[in-house]
């Protein structure tokens, strides 16, 4: 009986460790994360919409139609903020895709008119080829797949008043994509972090290596650059130690 209850101590105390290290290794980075607030950025045209952990972002383009960056987590809360903001979906004409982790891809059926952007390299985060980790694989609803279009490095999307400059920074995910937006805006994704006024490696990434060197990439751009993240708010880069 004594062996036994020992047995069940030892298992209970496992348990909890697991779930202690799940805490720490998957909860507690997200206490860090402060996205911007639901608005327009201070001295941009750029909206900003909260969603949970982190923000997307509304260009608005000439001719009524918005260019989102990412597509949140929850797409029920994603839809209700737009009706708060008067932004209808569906004239959302292109989703630009900095990876797709799920947290990034969650309202892309909302945007049923849209063409989506990605990096090339993320195909193989998508179709499987690539896990995310030991037990995840990254997935887009199927209703989107015909609606992606692939992007290299360099390319640049003419889009209304927008130059959209597309530059590969993997280390997050291997196909992670940045855009820099008429030479002034640049979205991150999760590219980097922010602590401090200072560039940390987003904890959730996949090569750290390659992510330390997509970061030197990105603050190399001058430094009137305003860097928005999805989950560390908005920055210029000549804010940031580099």
């Amino acid at each position: 009986m004594k062996r036994r209850a020992k047995r069940i101590v030892i298992i209970i105390m496992a348990l909890i460790a697991v779930v202690a290290a799940t805490v720490l290794i998957y909860v507690w980075p997200m206490f860090s994360m402060d996205p911007s607030p639901t608005g327009i950025v201070p001295g941009t045209d750029v909206i900003s919409l909260q969603n949970n952990k982190n923000s997307l972002y509304f260009l608005p383009a000439d001719d009524g139609s918005y260019i989102v960056v990412d597509a949140g987590s929850d797409m029920t809360k994603i839809a209700e903020t737009m009706t708060e903001q008067g932004i209808d979906p569906l004239s959302v004409a292109y989703v630009l895709l900095t990876h797709s982790d799920s947290d990034h891809v969650a309202a892309l059926s909302l945007f049923s008119n849209a063409e989506i952007i990605i990096n090339e390299d993320e195909e193989q985060m998508i179709d499987g080829t690539t896990k995310r980790n030991i037990i995840q694989k990254n997935n887009l609803p199927d209703d989107v797949r015909s609606r992606l279009k692939y992007v290299g490095e360099g390319e640049i999307l003419t889009i209304s008043q927008y130059a959209v400059t597309c530059c590969k920074v993997p280390g997050h995910t291997l196909g992670s994509m940045a855009y820099l937006v008429n030479d002034e805006y640049l979205f991150s994704g999760d590219a980097l972090g922010i602590s401090n006024g200072k560039t940390v490696i987003h904890p959730y990434t996949m090569d750290k290596q390659t992510a330390n060197k997509s970061i030197a990439k990105l603050l190399e751009i001058n430094d009137d650059v305003l860097i928005f993240t999805a989950h560390y708010g908005v920055c210029p880069v000549s804010d940031m130690s580099k």
